[in-house]
């Protein structure tokens, strides 16, 4: 839900300069003071150096941040975007302020530069990009990354500081730092859920109707927060700024929604969900430099995976000296000599097959012949069965992946997942045949989610996606990955990607393939 400002006058209190907003009731904020009076009470926020540079040090008595080693040294080995090769992660010089809390420091380390990232200078990730520079940078809204027309409602937004409200003056990021920590502390927001995030000003279970009457007095655990975050000092029902990033509130609530409850769970006091997205954190990249500065690294953000692409299946080729068996045809790929009529010694054959691994063997109900289950839906998903086959048998079927009511404003991934038992260091042939029914903009794939438990509990230690299909008819999607040391189990999923712009998607899949090589 998009919840607005009105420009009531065209002063200093201003929502956003050069817009004028439409008629509606208003109510005042609760104003913590003159908009330029001096807040030297309030503490310095240097942040701890980073392997980029030498991080700025607080202001005099004011609200100076760290701009430069404050994210870099977060990152460890590698630097902001830096991969295992890269140099730096090793200190800095030290800030002046205090030293981050568990969140902060999260958000600073897994936040800045998500693997999604790509040249789409219109999606979630690089809107990601943007709210970090507007929490935690103050460096300038990153363009070559995000398209400020895209995110900024208003006019003049891309400033470091606030430009109007209770708070002009003051840096966004402490606005939006603050604005956060508020979030955290009260869960005024009752967890990553749009449509509650005005609670944290109007109060618990306050309409916005009631909020925006000019009799209602907010009651919300962060008014002062939010008042200042919004820059302005009034609020009413009208569209536009509530979730703008390019404002200190929207960038808070924003960085919440996907870095907090994808990324830093823990460390940020939050329940697991279990429908957590990773690809919203920072992957390490594989023989990039350090960031400079501590900004983004310009190599290794995605990471290419230890390993590659193995070289084609040979396994399975036993059985070739046995009984007449002509090689044992049905062993190719592990998949046992039962394929094949490979005469009196072909069972030998796939008996040797099997001995690279039968992983797909432990993957249920793959072909969807009868129904969906073993698979379990996302949040919001509906699974069905459509009798529609990739390979057009009226005995088969597939599974039809459906996500409806989201939220036009981001793109969002939705899935169905099965648990598998892996072998660490192994290599894994994947595929799925996908199908995206009707005219939409939606992209469909196979990932894995990587855990060092046995049964894809705890915290993820990794992902892999395969390439994506985005045709109205059946494609055969393949990929190959190499297990991490130390996994135990993958989540395998089918992916639908809802796009912005676009309240539902819809995917079919069949025939999936998840098998040792």
């Amino acid at each position: 839900m998009a919840i607005a400002l009105a420009s009531c006058g065209g002063g200093a209190d201003d929502p956003v300069p050069g817009t004028q907003g439409g008629v509606g009731q208003v109510v005042s904020l609760n104003g913590d003071g003159a908009p330029n009076s001096a807040d030297g009470g309030r503490d310095g926020r240097g942040s701890g150096g980073g392997s980029g540079g030498a991080a700025a040090t607080g202001g005099s008595g004011g609200r100076s941040v760290g701009a430069g080693g404050a994210i870099g040294g977060a990152s460890g080995a590698g630097g902001r975007g830096g991969g295992v090769g890269g140099g730096g992660g090793t200190g800095g010089a030290g800030g002046s302020g205090p030293t981050d809390d568990p969140c902060t420091a999260c958000e600073k380390a897994k936040c800045s530069h998500p693997a999604g990232l790509t040249a789409d200078k219109t999606d979630n990730y690089a809107e990601l990009v943007g709210a970090y520079e507007v929490c935690f940078l103050g460096t300038g809204w990153p363009s070559a990354q995000a398209d400020p027309a895209n995110f900024c409602v208003g006019q003049g937004e891309t400033a470091v500081v606030a430009m109007n409200g209770p708070e002009m003056g003051t840096a966004k990021t402490t606005l939006c730092q603050d604005l956060l920590k508020c979030v955290h502390e009260t869960s005024c927001n009752g967890g990553p859920d749009i449509d509650n995030q005005p609670q944290c000003y109007c109060g618990a279970g306050v309409s916005i109707q009631t909020c925006s009457s000019t009799t209602f007095t907010p009651t919300g655990a962060c008014v002062a927060q939010v008042a200042g975050a919004l820059e302005a000092t009034v609020f009413s029902n009208s569209e536009g700024y509530f979730g703008d990033v390019c404002l200190a509130n929207g960038a808070a609530f924003f960085l919440y929604d996907l870095c907090d409850t994808n990324c830093c769970e823990t460390a940020c006091g939050l329940s697991p969900s279990g429908f957590e997205d990773p690809t919203f954190c920072n992957m390490p990249g594989s023989g990039g430099t350090s960031g400079s500065g501590g900004t983004f690294g310009s190599a290794g953000t995605t990471g290419t995976g230890t390993g590659g692409r193995g070289a084609a299946g040979s396994s399975g080729t036993g059985g070739s000296t046995h009984g007449g068996g002509t090689s044992g045809s049905g062993g190719v790929s592990g998949a046992g000599g039962s394929r094949g009529a490979a005469g009196s010694g072909g069972s030998s054959g796939g008996a040797a097959g099997s001995s690279g691994g039968s992983a797909n063997a432990v993957l249920q109900n793959v072909h969807f012949d009868t129904n969906v289950v073993s698979w379990m839906p996302g949040l919001g998903v509906t699974l069905t069965r459509s009798p529609n086959d990739a390979a057009g048998s009226a005995q088969s079927g597939s599974l039809d992946l459906f996500l409806s009511g989201g939220d036009l404003t981001i793109a969002t991934q939705a899935s169905a997942a099965q648990c598998l038992s892996v072998t660490a260091g192994a290599t894994y042939n994947l595929g799925v045949t996908i199908l995206i029914p009707g005219q939409t903009a939606s992209q469909g794939g196979l990932g894995l989610w990587y855990y060092p438990s046995s049964d894809c509990s705890g915290a993820i230690a990794g992902v892999f996606s395969s390439p994506s299909s985005t045709t109205a008819a059946w494609q055969r999607v393949s990929a190959t990955a190499q297990i991490p040391a130390g996994v135990q189990s993958a989540a395998v999923r089918v992916v639908v990607l809802k796009p912005y712009g676009q309240q539902t998607a819809e995917a079919l899949f069949d025939d999936v393939l998840v098998q040792h090589q």
